[in-house]
């Protein structure tokens, strides 16, 4: 990457600090958000998200909102999110310049790819909303997990796996961004090729053995 590329990061990472920093001192809550305030306080076994598959959410849930005893605090868990996405912003833009680069895709769009992530509803939504906190997590492992098989081919399955399983774990939806840059590679090349084959065969598995890994684990 060249500097102007650097810059560019770091206008992405300005962004989300001067979108949502008002909700960094604002008080209000959902209701959800006070369920979980309420059940997942010290000395309790509630466990929300487990049946649902979601394993390490439910451990960083109960992890944060234990340590919270007030309406006002939950501001600590929007601004977990937000400095959570700030430090992933380099993730993707890295992850779309060299899909772009390697493609011949246009040189701007991993910028404006990015821009739009960050004005999106959904970005908002994750930042403003505690119980949606652990989005950046699921959504940028789902990402890595899809560059390493782009990216390396059959060197890049174990790691496939291991960020994978790490966004099923967390939000399973997230880890429909495995597919973002072998999209991005049908744009360029306007035709699906065997080489679309491999990397689907892995998403396909990668569920399965999420799923048998939930099974285990609830047996």
């Amino acid at each position: 990457m060249e500097r102007k590329d650097y810059f560019k990061i770091g206008i992405l990472m300005l962004l989300p600090v001067l979108i949502f920093f008002p909700v960094l001192k604002s008080t209000y809550f959902y209701t959800d958000e006070i369920v979980q305030l309420w059940l997942y306080r010290k000395g309790t076994n509630f466990a929300m998200f487990v049946e649902q598959g979601r394993v390490f959410n439910d451990w960083l849930f109960r992890q944060m909102y234990s340590h919270i005893d007030a309406i006002s605090q939950l501001r600590r868990l929007r601004s977990f999110a937000l400095i959570g996405w700030t430090f992933c912003v380099p993730v993707w833009y890295m992850v779309f310049f060299r899909v772009c680069r390697d493609e011949g895709l246009p040189s701007g769009l991993p910028f404006f790819s990015v821009l739009f992530l960050v004005c999106s509803l959904p970005f908002g939504i994750s930042i403003q909303w505690a119980s949606c906190m652990e989005l950046f997590i699921a959504y940028t492992c789902g990402l890595l997990s899809g560059y390493f098989v782009y990216r390396f081919e059959k060197r890049g399955w174990l790691p496939a796996l291991l960020f994978g399983v790490t966004a099923l774990a967390f939000y399973q939806n997230g880890f429909g961004c495995y597919l973002l840059p072998f999209f991005l590679r049908l744009i360029a090349r306007q035709k699906a090729d065997r080489k679309m084959v491999a990397p689907l065969v892995v998403y396909l598995l990668v569920y399965v053995f999420y799923y048998l890994l939930f099974i285990g684990l609830e047996h």
